[in-house]
Order: structure tokens, then sequence, then C-alpha cells
């Protein structure tokens, strides 16, 4: 009996092996998508590319994956030739290199990509699945309406969304959680959404920014630090130095030791910063106001790094 098991556990193994190796054809795979109700986790290889080839020997013809795609999706293994047809599939799918995959949902409009990297077969198999387990968990949020909003949830949901390649989860469930919070999470990521977007004297984004420091009028929750902080992150590798600087400065200027909690970390985010770009002297300055201002747990790791930017200032 025992051995019977085996064998028949065997030839399934193999029937899996050479049904996912064989290459799908588009048609096939999206048709096979809607009968059976499953997304597609789609392949693409080079077919001379090295790296092609150790992802389907070591992944791609690994029973263990071929079973955990065969439970949850369709997989599609598709070797792209340098011919028209396949540059159209390229085109259509907009694959840059390969290997690459791409997961689309059962009526193949494409929900999330993910490039190659070092990952096993168990590896890759948990990253595809847990994309899969992602989109359809948002999927059924968005479908339930009227249910009561749960805060915590939509952030969940959000930080889901952010992982699939598709943006317009990612926007409704931003502009349901501007609407309905209670707390400021999703204030601040439309605010850095739109400044990732526009200049900071677009009316979107001066709206957003108004909007979210209305949130925190006496500075309570520390909204003003973040909203520099965030204005401070898009500029410091677009723009000059004062430029960069400007909105910590602004806030500091504005608030400075009133506000203990985020003072230090604007003034070390100022020498940090300063330090990077060469001005070691000026960055000592702000390093030393941050350190005194700083809570003692912290000043041991910032003290290395003030003996660093010492050393350097005496060169």
């Amino acid at each position: 009996m025992m051995l019977f098991r085996s064998i028949v556990q065997c030839l399934l193994l193999c029937f899996l092996a050479n049904l996912h190796s064989t290459c799908f054809e588009e048609k096939t795979a999206l048709a096979a998508a809607k009968v059976q109700h499953r997304p597609i986790v789609a392949a693409f290889l080079g077919e001379e590319c090295p790296w092609s080839n150790k992802l389907k020997a070591d992944v791609l013809t690994n029973p263990t994956f071929l079973r955990k795609m065969n439970e949850g999706a369709i997989l599609w293994i598709s070797t792209l030739k340098q011919n028209e047809k396949q540059s159209v599939l390229l085109q259509k799918y907009r694959i840059a290199q390969c290997p690459f995959f791409l997961l689309l949902d059962p009526q193949g409009k494409e929900f999330a990509r993910l490039e190659y990297s070092s990952l096993d077969a168990k590896g890759y198999a948990s990253t595809l699945l847990g994309l899969i387990e992602d989109f359809q968990d948002i999927c059924d949020a968005l479908d339930q309406e009227g249910t009561e909003f749960d805060e915590q949830r939509w952030q969940e949901l959000y930080h889901k969304a952010k992982r699939l390649s598709v943006s317009c989860f990612q926007q409704v469930i931003l502009e349901e959680g501007v609407e309905k919070e209670e707390g400021h999470f999703f204030h601040l990521e439309k605010f850095a959404t739109l400044l990732g977007k526009h200049k900071t004297k677009h009316p979107l984004v001066r709206k957003a920014k108004r909007q979210l420091l209305s949130r925190d009028p006496q500075n309570q929750y520390g909204l003003p630090f973040k909203a520099a902080a965030i204005e401070f992150e898009q500029f410091r590798s677009k723009d000059s130095v004062e430029r960069a600087l400007r909105p910590l400065a602004r806030y500091i200027q504005r608030f400075g030791k009133k506000d203990l909690e985020n003072y230090w970390k604007a003034e070390w985010m100022v020498a940090e910063f300063l330090f990077s770009r060469g001005w070691t002297v000026q960055a000592l300055e702000h390093a030393e106001i941050a350190y005194h201002a700083s809570p003692s747990s912290v000043r041991p790791q910032l003290a290395e790094t003030m003996n660093l930017i010492r050393l350097s200032a005496k060169k």
C-alpha cells in the first residue's frame, strides 16, 4: 500500500512538472484562468539568458514550486525569442528584461510584477502566492460596501496595495482613508504622494498640506515636523543645499525647542545632510545642537557619528 502511494505521488509530481514546464501560449493561459477563475503567474525567460536558465533549473522545474503554484494559480512559462511576435508581447506587458514574473488576474489584467532575485524555489513560491493573497484580500475588502471603517485594517490594505503594480487600489484606499480616518496616517501619505508628483506650490499639494496640518493645530502629534521631513526627502537629491533644507529650517525656526521630541531629529537630519554634501563645519554645529537636545538613550550613537564629522573637519 505504501509503495502504491509513493508511486502515485511520484507520478503526480511528474505530471505537474510536465504540465507547467510546457510554455503555455498566451491565449491558452488566459482561457484557463477565466474558466478556473484563477490568477496567472507568468514567467518570462530569455532564450539565451544565463539567469533565465538558472531560474528554470532551480525554480520553475522544482516540484515544490510547481505544486504550490498549481494550488493557487495558472503558471504560464514563456521563453522569449528575438522575433516580431515576441517583441509585441514584451511591449504589451512592458517587460524590459528577463527573467521576469508578471501576475495577472483571471481577466488577464496585471496586478503585480516581480524581478529576478536570489530567492530559492520556496522563497519564490511564498512571495508570488503572498502577492496573490494581497490582491485577493484587497478585492474582497473593496467589494464589501457599507461595512464599518476599520482604520488599522485599512492601513494594512494600503501597505498591501503598495506592493502591487496597479495604482488604482492604492488610490481608492488612500482616498477612503483620508475621508474617514480619525488619525493622520492617510493624510501624511496623501501629502507625500502628491508631493512626489507635483511641485510644492501646486494647488493639490498646498491643499493636502493644509488639511494635514489642520489636524494638529497645537502640534500634539508632531505633524509639522513630519510634513517638513517629507518635503526634505523629496528635495534632498534634486535641489541645492539651501533649497533642500528650507522645510526643516522653517520648522526649526517656528517650533524649535518647543517641540523637544522632534527638534533634535530635525537638527540631526540637517547635520547628516550637510555632512553628505561636504559641509563638515556646518554639519558639526547642527550635530552638536542635536546631541544636546536628544534623549540620553540615543546620545552614544550620535556621538560616534559626531566623531567622524570632527575627523573630517580637521582634514
